[in-house]
């Protein structure tokens, strides 16, 4: 931070854009960002000591939810991580309450697997979860004709438990993800996604809105999902002309 300082002190910068990473040493940060007396605008959550824009993870999973219950699904699930995380819990409101409206909360079904935090890259973190997944499968498989996976990553392990058990689409579980990464965008898969040019859009207008205005109210500026159907979240499993 202190050569970030030294970047910007010979330009003519009139406001600060801050992305929040894992890594981020929130409070060195907010400190840091105190003394400065140019307005600042952060994108994640940094303990809202300045205006945040923020992923609105509970309309997230009430959207995905949504979506499957009208797809025909009634035996919904979630496969979520064992984290203390604020989005997942979240996300998993967003679930049960998008039942609760449905008159389906009888149905909820949430399964955790421990989220690999400490994985070094992304095929590190796919194979750190990938026995915890497939072992939960089964059980997924016949509780439920659809679910809700914590991650993309999740996503691709069920095709991938497919693919190796030779499963059949009578047992084929349709699912929708979130986060929706470039990299599994050739896998078909339906997901709730926040876009980074929508976060950097209300960012920056809300920065615009700070330099005009030094006094405006800051606060929690939440940017819904959107919602992208591809072919994991059409998969309808028929017995006797009906879905289960």
């Amino acid at each position: 931070m202190v050569a970030y300082q030294e970047d910007i002190a010979g330009y003519d910068v009139a406001g600060i854009i801050h992305l929040v990473d894992g890594n981020c040493d929130k409070a060195r940060v907010s400190r840091i960002f105190t003394k400065t007396a140019l307005p600042v605008v952060v994108v994640g959550d940094l303990h809202g000591a300045f205006p945040e824009v923020l992923s609105d993870e509970t309309q997230s999973g009430h959207l995905a939810t949504a979506h499957l219950v009208g797809s025909g699904h009634e035996k919904i699930g979630f496969i979520a991580y064992e984290t203390s995380n604020a989005w997942m819990r979240q996300r998993i409101a967003g679930y049960h309450a998008a039942l609760k409206e449905y008159g389906l909360e009888g149905n909820a079904w949430v399964v955790k697997v421990p989220y690999p935090e400490h994985a070094r890259s992304t095929s590190e973190f796919e194979e750190i979860l990938r026995p915890d997944v497939h072992a939960i499968l089964p059980d997924a498989m016949k509780r439920c004709s659809a679910v809700l996976c914590a991650s993309d990553v999740i996503g691709k392990l069920i095709l991938d438990y497919e693919r190796d058990q030779a499963v059949g689409a009578d047992r084929r579980l349709a699912f929708v993800t979130f986060d929706d990464r470039i990299l599994f965008r050739g896998y078909d898969m339906s997901a709730v996604s926040h876009t980074p040019e929508m976060e950097a859009r209300t960012a920056y207008q809300l920065l615009v809105r700070r330099i005009m205005n030094p006094d405006a109210a800051g606060g929690k500026t939440r940017v819904p999902g959107t919602l992208f159907v591809r072919q994991s979240s059409r998969r309808q499993r028929v017995e006797g002309g009906l879905l289960k």
